[in-house]
């Protein structure tokens, strides 16, 4: 786990924050771009010089 310090803002230095992660929640990384059939295909240049494609897709209701 990664240990995040925020800074406050004044007049919040008494408040709480939270912080909502929303990995996966509204996209979602497929690993089989030919089988699972993804909504959208990315191209992903590596630094290597090599390159990958990944598949994303999009959960439902989002759109809306």
């Amino acid at each position: 786990m990664k240990t995040l310090h925020l800074s406050r803002r004044p007049g919040y230095e008494d408040k709480k924050t939270i912080i909502f992660d929303i990995d996966e929640t509204l996209i979602h990384c497929v690993e089989n771009i030919v089988s699972d059939k993804p909504h959208v295909v990315l191209n992903i240049n590596l630094p290597n010089g090599g390159s990958v494609k990944a598949g994303i897709n999009i959960r439902p209701y989002v759109k809306k």
